[in-house]
């Protein structure tokens, strides 16, 4: 004995479950945030008054290097010149990473390795930085 005496009755049935289904799809795909309504902040997750620098470099294809510290800044036109010369840093400690760089690193004398990045920093900014604070220094 068939379920449906007539075929109309089964067509129904199907077209009004495609119906729900697509519904019910569209609503999920719609339930994420509005990239257009979201409002990134520039400068997310770093304290007032530091400003963020990430690095990642390969150490001579033997290691990779990936760092994020901070820069404490002491006025709007200190952290201005810093957004403007944050090219130019990355780019210096770039070009000083070598393998003594990474052989610091692995002896855990982070100590050495963060008075060399001050001293680039110094030079490239013409500023007198006393000090860096590491977010965190991975080598792979």
């Amino acid at each position: 004995m068939p379920l449906f005496k007539k075929p109309k009755q089964l067509f129904l049935i199907i077209y009004s479950v495609l119906i729900v289904g697509g519904a019910i799809a569209t609503s999920y795909m719609n339930m994420g945030p509005k990239l257009d309504k979201v409002v990134f902040k520039q400068k997310d997750g770093v304290p007032n008054g530091y400003t963020s620098c990430k690095v990642a470099v390969n150490i001579d294809e033997n290691y990779l290097l990936d760092m994020t510290f901070l820069l404490p800044y002491k006025d709007s036109r200190q952290e201005a010149e810093l957004d403007r010369l944050m090219p130019r840093i990355k780019n210096s400690i770039i070009e000083k990473m070598n393998t003594k760089t990474a052989t610091m690193i692995r002896n855990g004398e982070l100590g050495k390795f963060k008075k060399e990045l001050v001293t680039i920093i110094n030079k490239e900014t013409n500023s007198s930085f006393d000090n860096i604070y590491f977010e965190k220094v991975n080598l792979y």
